[in-house]
C-alpha cells in the first residue's frame, strides 16, 4: 500500500475540498478508455484485478478482507487501515456496484463521507469514468468536487480521453475552474490535472494540448505539466520551458521554480542562475516561497536576496506560515528579529496561535520581556489575542496597560475584558470600578463599548 496515498487521504478527510487534494491514480496494464461523447454505461475491463481478497498482516494479527459494504469497514479497524480495506473493497466491485455504492454515501458522517468518497470516485474513475462524472452531476456541492476527483484519476489513466471529455463538456468544469484560482498554475484547476498527469506519459502531447488552451487555461495547463514534469526529468522541462514564448514561459518557470523550491533548492538556485537576468529575479521568489513552506528557517537566512519591500514582506508572511506549522515561537522569534512593525503586523498571528497552543507560558515571558516599542505593541497585542484559556484577566489586562499605542491597547483591553464579562459579569464589573478606577455612573457606559466592539469584530485577530 502507498504510505503517501494513505496519509493524503488521512488529511482529506479531517476537512479540505475532497476533490482538490487527490492523490496519484495507479496505472495498471490492459485498460481501456471510455468513449467520448455523451455519458455511457459502458464499463471498462481491466485486466489484472483479482477477485481475490487480500490477507493484511497487522502486528500478530493475521485477518482476511472479507467487507461487503464500505459501512462495514468503518466499524472497525484503525483509520489508515480503513483507507487500505476501502481500496480493496472498492477495487472488487464493477461499475454498477460503484455507483451503488455511492448511495451508501448520504448515511455517514463528514469525515467518512468526504473519506470513502473520495477514494470511490477515484477507483470508479479508472473503470467507467465517464458513468462516475454522469453520477457527479446528482450530487450537488459534493458532485462539484467528486468531478474533479475524477477527472484526475481518468486522466491518470487515460489523459487524452479525458482531455477530450473536458473539451466536450467544458461548463461542466467553470465552478472548478473558479475555485482553484491563479492565472499560472497555482491551484489545482482541471486543465492543470489534466496536464500533469499526461506529461508521465508524454510531455510532448501534453505541451500541444496546454497551448491550444485559450486564455488563462492555457497557463494553469502549463503550470500543472512543468510542476510534475520537472519532478522526473527536469532537463526536458528546463529545454521545453526555453522554447515557449514570453507569455507561457512565466508559467512554466513559476511552476518549475515552485516546485524545485519545495524539494531541491540546491538545483533551484542552479536552475535560476541559468536564467535571464531579468527572469531571475520572480523565479527566485516563487523558489523561496516555496522553501519557506518545507524549511522556513532555510528560508530566513535568503531573505536578504529580496530587495523589493513588497516582495520581502510577502516572503515574511510566508516564511512566518512556514514556522506556525511547527515552531510557532521559532515563527515569532523570526518576525520580532526582522524589526520590521508593517511585516510583523501582518503575519505574527498563525505563528503566535501556533505558539500560545502549545506553550503559553514561555510565550507570555518571551512578551513580558520584550523592550518597549511598537514591535513590543504588535506582538502583544497578538499574544493577547491568542490566548484564549488564560483566565487570570487581570494579569491579562496588567500586560495590556504597558501597550504604549492607543489602538493597540484599546483593541486588546477589549479582547480581555470581554472574555471577563463573559466569565464573571460581577468580578468584571469590580476590576473596573476599583483596579481602573472608573466611575460608577460609567461602568454600563464601558462595558456597552467593550460589547459593541466584540460584535464588530475589534480586538479578534487581524488578518494576515
Amino acid at each position: 500500500m502507498n504510505q503517501i496515498i494513505i496519509t493524503s487521504v488521512l488529511a482529506l478527510s479531517v476537512g479540505g475540498a475532497a476533490g482538490f487534494l487527490v492523490g496519484q491514480s495507479q496505472r495498471e496494464s490492459g485498460q481501456v478508455s471510455a468513449p467520448s461523447g455523451a455519458h455511457s454505461h459502458r464499463v471498462i475491463q481491466r485486466s489484472g484485478v483479482s477477485g481475490a481478497r487480500e490477507v493484511y498482516s497487522r502486528g500478530n494479527e493475521t485477518r482476511r478482507n472479507s467487507f461487503r459494504s464500505s459501512s462495514e469497514v468503518f466499524r472497525q479497524g484503525t483509520q489508515t487501515s480503513r483507507v487500505e480495506d476501502l481500496i480493496t473493497f472498492y477495487s472488487q466491485l464493477d461499475s454498477y456496484e460503484l455507483e451503488a455504492e455511492v448511495d451508501a454515501l448520504a448515511s455517514m458522517g463528514m469525515p467518512d463521507r468526504m473519506l470513502a468518497s473520495y477514494l470511490l470516485f477515484a477507483k470508479w474513475a479508472e473503470v467507467d469514468p465517464v458513468s462516475a462524472m454522469a453520477k457527479t452531476d446528482s450530487l450537488g456541492r459534493m458532485g462539484i468536487f467528486s468531478k474533479s476527483t475524477v477527472l484526475r484519476s481518468w486522466a491518470a489513466v487515460d489523459p487524452e480521453e479525458a482531455a477530450r471529455y473536458y473539451q466536450g463538456n467544458q461548463s461542466d468544469f467553470s465552478t472548478l475552474e473558479a475555485m482553484a484560482g491563479g492565472r499560472r498554475g497555482g491551484g489545482m484547476s482541471p486543465v492543470s490535472s489534466i496536464a500533469a498527469e499526461w506529461s508521465k506519459e508524454n510531455p510532448d502531447e501534453a505541451l500541444a494540448w496546454a497551448l491550444g488552451q485559450e486564455g488563462n487555461n492555457a497557463n494553469r495547463a502549463l503550470g500543472g505539466l512543468f510542476g510534475e514534469l520537472v519532478k522526473t526529468d527536469p532537463e526536458k522541462a528546463k529545454a521545453l520551458s526555453s522554447s515557449l514564448d514570453a507569455e507561457h514561459q512565466i508559467s512554466a518557470q513559476q511552476a518549475i521554480a515552485r516546485t524545485l523550491g519545495s524539494e531541491n533548492y540546491e538545483l533551484a538556485e542552479e536552475w535560476i542562475s541559468s536564467l535571464p537576468v531579468e527572469q531571475q529575479g520572480a523565479a527566485k521568489l516563487t523558489a523561496l516561497r516555496s522553501l519557506a513552506a518545507r524549511e522556513p528557517g532555510e528560508a530566513a537566512l535568503k531573505l536578504d536576496e529580496i530587495t523589493d519591500a513588497n516582495e520581502k514582506q510577502d516572503l515574511i508572511a510566508t516564511i512566518a506560515n512556514g514556522y506556525a506549522r511547527g515552531d510557532g515561537a521559532g515563527g515569532v522569534e523570526f518576525l520580532v528579529q526582522t524589526g520590521d512593525v508593517e511585516a510583523l503586523s501582518r503575519s505574527i498571528n498563525e505563528p503566535m496561535r501556533s505558539w500560545v497552543a502549545t506553550e503559553p507560558q514561555q510565550a507570555r515571558e518571551y512578551v513580558v520581556s520584550m523592550a518597549e516599542g511598537e514591535v513590543r505593541d504588535e506582538t502583544v497585542r497578538s499574544y493577547i489575542a491568542a490566548d484564549r484559556t488564560n483566565s487570570n484577566y487581570k494579569e491579562q489586562l496588567d500586560l495590556v496597560t504597558t501597550i504604549q499605542d492607543d489602538s493597540d491597547r484599546g483593541d486588546s483591553f477589549n479582547t480581555v475584558m470581554g472574555r471577563f464579562l463573559n466569565s464573571d459579569r460581577d468580578a468584571a464589573r469590580q476590576y473596573l470600578l476599583e483596579d481602573a478606577n472608573i466611575p460608577e455612573d460609567q461602568i454600563e457606559a464601558v462595558i456597552n463599548d467593550v460589547q459593541r466592539s466584540s460584535r464588530r469584530g475589534r480586538g479578534r485577530f487581524r488578518r494576515n
